[in-house]
C-alpha cells in the first residue's frame, strides 16, 4: 500500500506444501531445528545469551507489587546465531516470544519482542552488551510498521524516546534477574520483575 491502506496492491503469494512430517522438538535446553554445524557465528558476541537454554521457572513481581508464577524456555535457533525464549505467565495467560542476536552489521545487540496480547505489537530493543547489566532500550524506529519506516538509517538506533527497556539485573548461576520497564517521565517504572531458578 503506498497509501496507508487505502487501496493495496498483492506483492507476493507464496504457497507451502508440508513435504515431510512434522520434526519432533528435542527436549529443554537442547538445540532447535535449525541449528547444525554451528559454524555460522562463532564470535565470543555470539554466546552472549546461550548461557540461558533451557527451562527456567520462578516468580514475576507486577507493577502493582502482586506476584505470580512464571516460566521461560530458551533454545538456539539460526544455526547458533540467535538465541529464542518464550516467557510465560498462566495466570494472565500471557505468551511473549524473545529473540536475541548480535548483529555484525548494526554493531549491537537486538532484542525482539512478541506476545500474544492483541493490543500489543512487535517492538525491538538494543544493547550494547549482554548479560548482567545490560539494558536494552526500545528502538522504535526498527519496527517496520508501514512504507515510510526508516530502516536502518540513523534514526533507526535512536533510543532517546524508548518507552519500554529490558534490564538485565542479575545472572548469577542458577539464578537470574530481569525486568521489563516502563518510561513515566522522567523516571523508570518496574512492569514486570522475574526472578527466574534455572530447571534443568
Amino acid at each position: 500500500t503506498g497509501d496507508r491502506g487505502e487501496t493495496w496492491t498483492t506483492w507476493q503469494v507464496a504457497d507451502f506444501y508440508r513435504i515431510g512430517d512434522q520434526p519432533i522438538l528435542p527436549a529443554a535446553g537442547k538445540a532447535l531445528p535449525g541449528v547444525y554445524k554451528e559454524n555460522l557465528c562463532q564470535g565470543d558476541y555470539h554466546e552472549g545469551f546461550e548461557r540461558f537454554e533451557g527451562r527456567w521457572s520462578g516468580i514475576v513481581t507486577l507493577d502493582d507489587n502482586s506476584e505470580m508464577l512464571a516460566h521461560m524456555t530458551v533454545g538456539r535457533v539460526l544455526d547458533g546465531c540467535a538465541v529464542l525464549g518464550v516467557i510465560q505467565i498462566p495466570e494472565l495467560s500471557l505468551k511473549r516470544l524473545m529473540i536475541w542476536s548480535y548483529s555484525p552489521l548494526l554493531g549491537t545487540w537486538v532484542e525482539l519482542s512478541l506476545e500474544n496480547n492483541l493490543n500489543s505489537s512487535h517492538t525491538y530493543r538494543i544493547s550494547s552488551n549482554a548479560g548482567a547489566g545490560a539494558i536494552f532500550n526500545e528502538a522504535q524506529n526498527l519496527a517496520i510498521r508501514d512504507e515510510y519506516a526508516t530502516y536502518l538509517n540513523g534514526d533507526a538506533f535512536k533510543t532517546e524516546q524508548s518507552q519500554s527497556r529490558t534490564v538485565w539485573r542479575s545472572v548469577e548461576g542458577d539464578e537470574i534477574v530481569f525486568g521489563l520497564e516502563i518510561r513515566a517521565g522522567e523516571r523508570w517504572l518496574s512492569s514486570q520483575l522475574f526472578h527466574l531458578s534455572s530447571m534443568d
